[in-house]
């Protein structure tokens, strides 16, 4: 046992993303208030949420292996689970989780000080419902609603700590939130869920991706109904932010909404493409390059919602850095700047 079991274990790589998600709600709140947006150098809220994501990503991914030991013992995987195989220990594993979980909400302590006592309650909601989805999610087909619904949770603590639970009543932030949940579950349940559906059957493990695989195969394509249940989430993901664009996030000038409704289609249109292109990979490397690059295209959509409002400190946080951490984690931990084979 070592120390990289443990780091494998929380999947540190996509961190960085995760924890731009409450920091997203904040400064959507203040889109849709028409203010500018805080300094995230000058602004210590900014910082501190980015912080909340970070370690929240460590409670769920942590947990997550922790609830799927069995399984993955069952199955086997192509690179070998930290747990099953010795790397990591149950007792490090839980106290791993529980240190995040308790960072994750000691933060949100800090925040609901300063900010209102929303935000503890929306994150705390949110850390649970992770953990639900951890225990629950691969039980029934879809479950991985339960860890989109804990993502549009997040986006709205983090408008709380602008707007207390009015932020919930906010357009844009509902819309913002539900954009950033739609894109989680498509991740989750199709690219996720296809990477390791060879595993996750052997595991016992009931996903979306496997149903319609093995509905699928009776027709004698198994993907064939993979690739044409994508295209109805990316339609939603690109009415969400072209709704978001030319309404209650809107720049009040045609062109530019105009412009970034058109970017929404596009970059929906690449996405779509980059899955197919992962799904049809005949090696996992190249499937998995593809999957990352959807993933970045996902980010790209939901900066067009906020995009007249952003300076080019925001775009360092909510792009640059996690973007910049993948790859070098990466590239010390598993030696490539790409999506490690995990």
């Amino acid at each position: 046992m070592g120390i990289r079991g443990y780091l494998d274990l929380a999947r540190l790589q996509t961190a960085g993303a995760t924890a731009t998600v409450p920091v997203y709600g904040y400064l959507g709140a203040n889109a849709g208030r028409g203010g500018p947006l805080p300094d995230p150098l000058a602004d210590p809220l900014v910082l501190t949420l980015f912080a909340t994501g970070f370690f929240a990503h460590i409670w769920g991914f942590v947990h997550n292996e922790i609830a799927d030991r069995a399984t993955d013992a069952r199955a086997g995987t192509l690179r070998p689970k930290p747990l099953p195989s010795g790397q990591a220990s149950l007792a490090g594993a839980w106290a791993l989780a529980l240190a995040g979980l308790v960072v994750t909400l000691g933060c949100a302590v800090w925040v609901s000080w300063r900010t209102d006592a929303a935000f503890l309650v929306l994150v705390a909601a949110a850390c649970a419902l992770a953990g639900a989805y951890n225990i629950l999610g691969k039980r029934f087909a879809g479950g991985d609603a339960l860890l989109a619904l804990s993502i549009f949770t997040f986006v709205g603590a983090g408008a709380a700590a602008a707007e207390s639970y009015l932020a919930l009543t906010d357009p844009g932030v509902l819309l913002l939130a539900a954009l950033a949940g739609s894109v989680l579950f498509f991740n989750n349940a199709f690219e996720g869920g296809y990477k390791d559906h060879a595993s996750d059957a052997a595991g016992g493990k009931r996903t979306l991706v496997n149903v319609l695989r093995a509905r699928g195969e009776k027709y004698g394509s198994p993907d064939g109904l993979v690739v044409l249940a994508h295209w109805p989430l990316h339609v939603l993901m690109f009415g969400l932010a072209a709704w978001a664009a030319a309404g209650p996030l809107s720049a009040g000038e045609p062109a530019w909404d105009l412009g970034r409704v058109a970017a929404a289609g596009a970059l929906v249109g690449l996405m779509g493409r980059s899955f197919v292109r992962g799904v049809a990979a005949d090696d996992r490397k190249r499937m998995l390059t593809f999957f990352s690059l959807h993933e970045f295209l996902a980010v790209l959509l939901l900066l067009t919602t906020l995009a007249p409002f952003l300076a080019p400190a925001h775009l360092a946080l909510l792009l640059l850095a996690p973007l910049a951490w993948y790859v070098a984690y990466n590239r010390v931990a598993y030696g490539t700047a790409a999506a490690p084979n995990v």
